[in-house]
């Protein structure tokens, strides 16, 4: 479907362009002016045929495209306004309204676009794509070192509201200056949150491609993690596990992204349910290499007979084991070194504690306990789907944290371990304890010669469609305002040239847009449709902005242009154009294959 989706790309393109110069060919006409050509794209002509005198041609280079107007170009020291039916024939304000008519005949097409799509009830998209909500945080990063983590939420950036992460990235990009955001800590649904604001001052010295980069490395938006249904050669297909289930706990961590799933897997911790003071509670503990500690020979020989009593034939030394001295009944006496120096941040448990279940899994001994902490597992709550889900990004953002604050999800996990689990309320389920795919083992299950190296759960996730239906007049203004603040940061300096969308990257937007759906497909349309109207007014000579510009110099100096100031002022933008279309062009083919 690939090639269809270019080809419709390609088509969409070159229609928007044909209804801009149509515009400017109508209104030729109405004001008495001489046609003389009506091009689709630049260079020699692939097509060519002649109706009422005009000669229609579709060019070699369909990437925009002009209206030949009599009078536009000096003939034989015949000046432009000597031209009968000529463009400067006419009035200023004849001349400004041919101007005029294909930029204003884009944007009405757009706003056209945007009201279908409005009143079609808008574009399904990603919940990722509209939340203020962060999902991941990379470890080390200045947003870690900051203090922010998965589950925080983001209110302001440099003082406007904050919707989603496009913003930041925006920001990133056109700003030079570091932004500054203004938030909540709301990763602990069980803990109060808290505000903080912060200023990135470590992309001050930045490049803005490092700087973009270490953004998109460093922080995510939240997903909501929906199961489809789990392969039969999967384990998580006994589980409980259905489509459209959302995964909202694993091993002791809330679950706001993909890589947070990922990290909570991988992260060589254990879920331990413990008893203290006649009160059970959970504990999440970093596990080693029994190896990696500093053990006395006593210590060692009792672990040696734990090993020997549970059956395990790996060596002592290769076997994983929490921080902890445990007698044969599972209860902690002191806690362990590492060999390289002590590098524990929790201090989870206490002399006394007796530990009960390891992932869910009862525990009554401390063979049993070393035999559980050899293979690892993972302990999940849902959330079973709702046919009453959210619709729109709005419902969905304030859906996404409440289910994380339920009474009945804060149940089920206090419950894990215990005699009596809950293993169903309110629409939350426990799934059962279930072992972690290898590496290897979710290459093969998912039919790829490689996967997220770690451990998985061998089934296949996807995020919350939700439905986003802005105004069109919302959509108009956001649209303005962005370009506005593009062409203001490549006049400044803030932006270089080369991160502009040239004719390749426009056709790959439209391309990949087409493959997401229709009305996603006709949402870009008209978001260049826009772009291409207000593009044309600028006050350059080659575009629409520049006749205009023309005309109103006339009107205020009451002196006529002459064909000689015409090709002083044209010649060198035309050459200006073709290079900037080379350069734009040049790195289109760059991003393609980067």
């Amino acid at each position: 479907m690939t090639i269809v989706h270019i080809l419709l790309a390609a088509l969409g393109i070159g229609f928007l362009i044909f209804i801009h110069e149509f515009g400017h060919y109508i209104a030729a006409l109405r004001q008495g002016m001489t046609v003389e050509v009506f091009s689709i794209g630049f260079g020699p002509p692939v097509v060519s045929w002649k109706h009422k005198n005009v000669r229609w041609q579709v060019c070699i280079l369909p990437f925009g495209g002009y209206v030949k107007i009599a009078g536009m170009e000096g003939k034989g020291g015949v000046e432009p306004h000597q031209v009968e039916g000529g463009f400067y024939s006419k009035s200023a304000w004849s001349r400004i309204k041919v101007a005029l008519a294909g930029p204003f005949v884009n944007i009405a097409f757009a706003f056209l676009i945007f009201c279908v799509i409005w009143a079609l009830g808008g574009r399904e998209r990603a919940f990722s794509q509209h939340t203020p909500t962060v999902g991941w945080v990379a470890p080390r990063s200045p947003f870690y070192e900051a203090g922010m983590r998965p589950g925080d939420l983001i209110e302001e950036i440099n003082g406007k509201p904050f919707r989603s992460f496009e913003q930041l990235y925006t920001e990133t990009v056109l700003n030079k200056q570091p932004w500054t955001i203004r938030g909540k800590h709301t990763h602990d649904p069980s803990v109060t949150s808290t505000p903080f604001e912060w200023t990135a001052h470590f992309l001050a010295p930045l490049a803005t491609a490092e700087r973009l980069k270490l953004i998109m490395q460093s922080i995510a938006p939240a997903q909501f993690l929906l199961s489809t249904t789990p392969p039969t050669e999967s384990p998580m297909a006994a589980s409980g596990l259905h489509a459209r289930d959302r995964l909202i706990w694993a091993n002791g961590h809330f679950l706001f992204s993909a890589q947070e799933l990922h990290h909570a897997l991988n992260a060589r911790k254990v879920l331990l349910t413990i008893l203290r003071d006649s009160k059970t509670r959970l504990a999440v503990l970093s596990t080693h290499k029994i190896g990696e500690y500093r053990l006395s020979e006593q210590q060692r020989g009792e672990l040696e007979d734990f090993k020997y009593d549970a059956h395990v034939k790996t060596a002592l030394a290769n076997l994983s084991f929490i921080p902890y001295v445990v007698d044969a009944k599972g209860i902690v006496q002191e806690r362990l070194q590492l060999s390289e120096g002590n590098s524990f941040s929790e201090d989870e448990l206490k002399s006394g504690d007796r530990i009960l279940a390891v992932d869910g899994h009862s525990v009554p001994s401390a063979q049993a306990l070393l035999a559980s902490l050899q293979t690892p597992h993972v302990t999940m709550i849902v959330k079973m789907h709702d046919e009453a889900s959210a619709a729109s990004s709005s419902q969905a953002n304030a859906l996404f944290q409440s289910e994380m604050e339920s009474p009945a999800l804060k149940a089920i996990i206090a419950s894990i371990g215990t005699d009596h689990p809950i293993i169903e309320r309110d629409g939350y389920r426990l799934l059962p304890s279930t072992p972690l795919l290898s590496f290897q083992e979710m290459a093969w299950l998912q039919g790829k010669e490689h996967a997220l190296p770690g451990y998985g759960l061998g089934i296949h996730l996807h995020d919350l469609s939700v439905t986003y239906n802005p105004s069109p007049l919302t959509l108009c203004n956001y649209a303005v305002r962005e370009m506005w603040r593009t062409v203001s940061a490549i006049f400044t300096g803030n932006l270089s040239p080369k991160w502009l969308a040239g004719p390749l990257g426009i056709v790959h937007v439209m391309e990949h847009s087409w493959a997401e759906g229709t009305k996603e497909a006709f949402f870009w349309l008209g978001l260049i449709s826009l772009n291409l109207g207000i593009f044309n007014l600028l006050p350059l000579p080659i575009l629409d902005g520049g006749h205009i510009g023309f005309s109103l110099w006339e009107l205020i100096t009451r002196r006529r242009i002459t064909a000689k100031t015409l090709e002083r002022l044209i010649i060198p933008f035309v050459v200006l154009f073709i290079a900037f279309f080379i350069y734009l062009t040049y790195h289109d083919i760059l991003k393609l294959f980067n």
